[in-house]
């Protein structure tokens, strides 16, 4: 019998665990998973900003993938978006990575 029988790997573990998204889908994901959260609670970028105690634009440049935001930002955003940080920062499935990815290159 093996030592490892009925242990799970580190891989096997890894594997099993959501993921966080790399820099660079968080890049094109990010801003768009902004303004839908923003949108669901129906807030307009300028009263978003107002709660966030910022400017509009950094809000647009923000959706608009002009602007990534710094850790300290985003803990307020998510807190008042009232939304987990996970669920903005994980890891994007394959169709909302292309699905970006192609808007972004026919726009």
């Amino acid at each position: 019998m093996s030592a490892t029988k009925g242990r799970t790997s580190d891989r096997e573990k890894q594997a099993s665990q959501p993921q966080l998204a790399d820099l660079a889908e968080l890049y094109i994901v990010l801003g768009p998973r902004v303004a839908a959260a923003r949108r669901s609670k129906k807030l307009t970028q300028h009263r978003l900003a107002a709660r966030m105690s910022c400017h509009q634009t950094t809000i647009a440049f923000m959706e608009t993938r002009k602007l990534m935001p710094g850790r300290q930002f985003m803990d307020r955003l998510v807190t008042v978006l009232d939304i987990s940080l996970f669920e903005m920062l994980r890891a994007p499935d394959p169709w909302e990575l292309t699905l970006k990815v192609g808007r972004q290159q026919t726009s």
